[in-house]
Order: structure tokens, then C-alpha cells, then sequence
């Protein structure tokens, strides 16, 4: 069965493409992603074709609207049901015109909430999201979310979408001392107590908090290191405080990395400490491998909690009370680094069971 999938981001590797990708690997071969694209190139285009699919490219949205949805019309027109489904994966519903017009056209249509808020968006688009929200009600679809939070943002009710467990490759996060030894040695970190942060350097991350959390760590532990992976637009807003509060010599600014299950091993303890999240794959990613973790209260949805090793802090709390919380988890965890990886294993997050479940469910949907 071909699918076609929108979501999918010409020139990043975000939580959607991550998730796209990683349970495509471990489908089966007669379900084929093709993906229609917003733009004129992709630099995942080698990893879609390598299991088959297609990409059609269609003019983005924000600068050639009506192209993008005369695009979109004869895309739909054209190929005359090569797909059985088209599965939107979305953030928003502020443009939602190719899900109605796939409706309309009789496509077989599943839409997946992958987050449970909205941010840096005005006024216009908070209203079309909110009429879309309510428009959507009445279409028979089927609905997929990553947690309860992100169900009740997208379609207005928490339980009215099927979970889809944001799954990982288990044995990639399993821990290794042997990994972790290499990784600190090759960082220069040995005796530090390491703190960790993985994901896009963004306002939804609150990375500019995390920064003010980790000087205030630093004032209980001088020799702790902050490693932070990733990148994106407040990155140079995060130089500028790391440099501010002169703790340049304690903050590894990593950029993007495509080690980081390597990182994980290397770290003490994991802070996320984000202003909202669909879910926090991240989170699971360290709990694999063993970390213990803190996160943002209420905004992270309580789902991504697999294992008594995250727990959870208000965001209203200063960096002071973040960072006493962070020792007070880092010494009262005492446990096998292995205990969150068997754990996860056994459970939905685990991609060899959650990839099978999902091609299931879309197969079922398109051919009944």
C-alpha cells in the first residue's frame, strides 16, 4: 500500500521528520511512504528512496499560495487514488486546506497532532487554527496523536485521538561504559558531573533558561559540565549569555550531531526544561540509557514518564530551585544504568513493536 505523508521538512531533522523516518525503517516493504514536500529539495531525499518512496515537490504555502494549493488539487487529480491514504503530520491546523480538499476529493484522509501548542504565531494564525479545529469535528478522519495534550490541542478533545508512541531503536540508547569512557575522554570531561541537553536550540526549548539553570548549578558544583547537542535560531543568543556569565570553559556547545546516543552515555543527568512539548522523545531517548531527568511540569505531557528516573519541575520555579532539584535527583538515584533500558524495551516505545502497530493501523484504516 502506497501513503501519501505531508510533514516532512525540506531542510531540517525535527521531531516529525525523526519520527517519519525512524518508523518507516522499520515498517514492512508493501507499505511505501511517498511524500509531497513544500519546496524544490529535501536532504532526506536518500533515506525516502532507499525504502521506495516518491517525493513530489509543490510551491511553499507561505510564499506562493495559490500555486501551493492549485499544486496540491492537481497532485490529487492526477494520480487518481494511487494512494489509499493521506496522513497528515501536523503542528498546526492554521493551513488546512489539503486536508479538506483531500475530503472533498474522497481521499481516505489520518491526520497525527504532534504537538499541544502554539508559539511565535499571530493572531491570524491562532484563529485559523482555532475555526479549523472545530471545521475538522465534523469530518470523518482518522485521528493519531503522541499524547493527551496534544489531542486536546489539535482536535479539541484528549481522548478523541489513537496514541502513537513517538517508539526509539532501544538497543541504540542501551548504555555502555565503554562508550561513556571514550566520550568523556574525548571531551575532556573525566570527574566532572556532566548535565545534558539534546534538541533544537528554539524558544519552545527554553534554552536561555537552561543556561541560567546551569549557572546556578555551577555555583553548588564547580566541576560540572553542561553539553548541549543541537542547533537553531537562539543559538547565538545562548553564546552570548554562556559569555556573559563567563562560563565559557563549562558549556559545550556541540552544534547538531549525529552521535548523540553516544552523548547520552556520557551524561549524569538530563534537563529539558521546555515551555511546551507534544511529547519530548528526548526524554525517552535518556531514560534508555539510564539518565535521570528533569523536566518542565505540565507542559510535558505525562506520558513521556516511563520510568522513575524523570521527574518533573514547575517552570514558574527560579534557576536556583531547578538546580537544587538537580542534585537532589542526582544523588537520590541510585540504580542500575541498564534498569531503564529493560524497562523500555518491554514497553510502547520500543520501535520494533510501535512500527508494526502504526502500519497497522493506517493499512486497516485505508483498506476498510
Amino acid at each position: 500500500m502506497r501513503i501519501l505523508v505531508y510533514g516532512m521538512s525540506t531542510n531540517k531533522l525535527g521531531g516529525i521528520e525523526t519520527f517519519l523516518l525512524n518508523m518507516k525503517n522499520y515498517m514492512g516493504d508493501d507499505c511505501i511512504f511517498d511524500y509531497v514536500i513544500e519546496g524544490d529539495s529535501c536532504i532526506h531525499k536518500d533515506a525516502i528512496e532507499n525504502k521506495d518512496g516518491k517525493i513530489y515537490f509543490i510551491p511553499p504555502k507561505r510564499q506562493m499560495l495559490l500555486k501551493n494549493i492549485l499544486s496540491w488539487y492537481t497532485l490529487l487529480k492526477q494520480k487518481n487514488f494511487t494512494w489509499r491514504i493521506v496522513y497528515f503530520n501536523m503542528y498546526s491546523l492554521s493551513y488546512s486546506f489539503p486536508i479538506f480538499l483531500c475530503k472533498l476529493l474522497g481521499y481516505k484522509v489520518a491526520v497525527h497532532s504532534h504537538t499541544n501548542n502554539l508559539h511565535d504565531c499571530g493572531v491570524l494564525l491562532k484563529g485559523l487554527h482555532g475555526f479549523n479545529k472545530h471545521v475538522l469535528r465534523l469530518c470523518k478522519i482518522k485521528r493519531l496523536t503522541n499524547s493527551k495534550l496534544s489531542s486536546a490541542f489539535m482536535f479539541g478533545n484528549p481522548d478523541a485521538g489513537e496514541m502513537i508512541y513517538n517508539a526509539i531503536n532501544v538497543e541504540c540508547f542501551k548504555f555502555n561504559s565503554e562508550v561513556r569512557n571514550k566520550i568523556r575522554q574525548q571531551y575532556r570531561m573525566e570527574g566532572k558531573t556532566v548535565f545534558g541537553f539534546v534538541g533544537r536550540i528554539v524558544f519552545e526549548k527554553n534554552p536561555l533558561f537552561l543556561i541560567d539553570i546551569f549557572n546556578e548549578i555551577l555555583k553548588i558544583n564547580e566541576d560540572s559540565v553542561l553539553m548541549i547537542a543541537g542547533d537553531g535560531d537562539l543559538m547565538p543568543e545562548v553564546k552570548a549569555k554562556v559569555k556573559e556569565y563567563g562560563i565559557e570553559d563549562s558549556v559545550l556547545l556541540l552544534g547538531p550531531c549525529r552521535n548523540v546516543e553516544e552523548l547520552y552515555q556520557a551524561m549524569d543527568l538530563f534537563i529539558l526544561p521546555s515551555r511546551f512539548e507534544g511529547l519530548g522523545i528526548v526524554l525517552i531517548e535518556a531514560q534508555t540509557a539510564g539518565l535521570p531527568c528533569l523536566t518542565s511540569a505540565e507542559v510535558v505531557p505525562p506520558e513521556v514518564k516511563v520510568t522513575d528516573l524523570l521527574s518533573y519541575v514547575p517552570l514558574k520555579n527560579n534557576p536556583e530551585e531547578w538546580a537544587k532539584k538537580a542534585f537532589q535527583k542526582l544523588n537520590s538515584v541510585t540504580h542500575d544504568r541498564l534498569q531503564g533500558y529493560e524497562k523500555i524495551k518491554e514497553g510502547n516505545f520500543n520501535i520494533t513493536k510501535e512500527s508494526w502497530r502504526l502500519e497497522k493501523i493506517l493499512c486497516n484504516y485505508g483498506n476498510n
